[in-house]
């Protein structure tokens, strides 16, 4: 159970290792307790079917012990608050009644919900009308929009331009020219809590057609100027060689290796900048002209070395300095520059998304984390927590490795104000089992950011290393 010398626990449980009953002890453990009432714990899971199956425990090991038969935490409760036998019994029954007749306030819910619950607080500040409701049918609201979107082509003649080019090309290739699933594809993939994390100014400015062959102009001169020191770099190795009467042939591996490297460099065009293969990793390494450069058996090789010292290893130098700075930028420049019309799309759908909610008076679930994380960000102490922090004193976040970054920083200040007033919170989790990337979750912050985090708090961390799910000679085998 949580340790009292620490206010935060860090449950690590793999498949089978007893989590839920864990996770149902805790949450017992601090309902019996007579300072917490049962509206203090807020218990938050990552699917409705978790949700489902903690609150079912609950209830079950609270009727359980209620009629006073066995359960696995009877004995642990009893321990530590020192109840009889008829006194746990009717506790337990007190406990039982008092949720099942304010059932509402049995906070045991989705991350999702939870949001869902504190935004619809601040219906004003969101700019909604109170009778606004939650849509849960992401993919129907979004088929709609772009439907919306492909009437008012005739308006946008650039965009109009580049889906027209996109067909075409896509019926060059014989494939279907059906824009409207792959802009449907295109979306269902963007639209993750990245996106929504931009701002209305920021994608305003990227929905700004106007602006757009200023972006590409930028982009170009970037591509061109880092391309054109590549080729330059290459020009003069390649020089050096010619200055010092040698050719391709005499270096070691040939076109392959760091003669032809300065060759391809002074070709390079954009889009097909070569990276220094192992061979041109192994002469950058030997600056005396002989591992990478030439064989110790070639004629050539003390001219060679002599074209190393003298220059050549120089170019080479400036080739990497060149790379280690820049790039990484010029990479990022050359799929921004693959996806720029695609994104310009993405966004002019997403403001025919956010106009659909508002004609409609609803509300997206997965904007609300996104939108939650802006209204912490602008308020220098988060007042959207203020009225749930007086009352939710105690933490458990399951499935704590799919949690995403942004989900996080959203539960930061209230989990921060809940230790920090010396009440207890845990988290539990598995890297191992995290499957939910593809919707943000990041297992780092389970690995190593939650205890550097919360460091001050001296934060501990339980290990439940046994498997009770499955026999012995089966893990063995495993």
């Amino acid at each position: 159970m949580i340790n009292s010398t620490s206010n935060i626990t860090i449950y690590k449980a793999s498949a089978g290792s007893g989590k839920t009953f864990q996770l149902t002890g805790e949450y017992l453990m601090l309902l019996f307790d007579p300072a917490t009432s049962f509206k203090n714990i807020l218990a938050v899971t990552f699917t409705n079917k978790a949700t489902g199956e903690m609150r079912e425990r609950i209830l079950k090991e609270l009727y359980t012990i209620s009629e006073g038969k066995p359960s696995g935490h009877t004995e642990m409760i009893q321990k530590t608050f020192r109840f009889t036998d008829k006194e746990l019994k009717t506790k337990a029954r007190q406990l039982l009644d008092s949720i099942l007749h304010n059932y509402g306030n049995f906070n045991v819910s989705t991350i999702d919900s939870f949001f869902q619950i504190i935004l619809k607080t601040f219906i004003r500040e969101i700019g909604l009308n109170a009778g606004f409701s939650v849509e849960l049918n992401f993919q129907q609201a979004l088929e709609i929009s772009i439907e919306q979107f492909l009437d008012t082509l005739d308006e946008k003649p650039q965009i109009k331009k580049w889906l027209s080019e996109f067909a075409m090309h896509k019926i060059e290739e014989s494939k279907s020219w059906d824009i409207q699933k792959d802009i449907f594809r295109f979306s269902k993939e963007a639209f993750t809590e990245s996106f929504f994390a931009f701002t209305e100014e920021h994608l305003g400015e990227l929905a700004n057609l106007d602006k757009f062959d200023e972006y590409k102009k930028t982009l170009k001169e970037m591509l061109t100027g880092f391309v054109q020191q590549v080729n330059q770099i290459g020009q003069q190795g390649v020089n050096c060689m010619a200055q010092n009467n040698l050719t391709l042939e005499q270096f070691t591996q040939k076109e392959k290796g760091v003669a032809g490297y300065f060759v391809k460099l002074k070709n390079a065009r954009i889009g097909s900048v070569p990276e220094p293969n192992s061979y041109v990793i192994k002469a950058h390494e030997s600056p005396d002209g002989i591992e990478g450069w030439v064989n110790k058996t070639s004629p050539d090789r003390f001219q060679i070395q002599q074209c190393v010292q003298t220059g050549l290893h120089q170019q080479l130098n400036a080739a990497f300095e060149l790379f280690d700075s820049n790039h990484e930028k010029y990479l990022t420049a050359i799929e921004i520059s693959k996806n720029l019309e695609v994104f310009a799309v993405l966004v002019v759908v997403f403001n025919h998304l956010l106009d659909y909610c508002h004609n409609k008076n609803i509300f997206l679930l997965p904007l609300a984390a996104p939108l939650l994380d802006k209204m912490i960000q602008e308020s220098d102490t988060p007042f959207i927590y203020e009225k749930t922090g007086s009352f939710l004193k105690h933490i458990m976040i399951d499935e704590f490795q799919d949690t995403s970054t942004l989900q996080w920083n959203n539960f930061y200040p209230l989990f921060t104000n809940s230790i920090s007033q010396g009440n207890k919170s845990l988290v539990v989790g598995d890297v191992k089992q995290s499957i939910y990337r593809w919707r943000n979750g990041n297992w780092n912050l389970l690995q190593n950011q939650l205890k550097k985090q919360f460091a001050p708090f001296n934060p501990q961390e339980v290990n439940l290393p046994y498997n009770w799910r499955s026999h012995k000679n089966i893990v063995a085998f495993n």
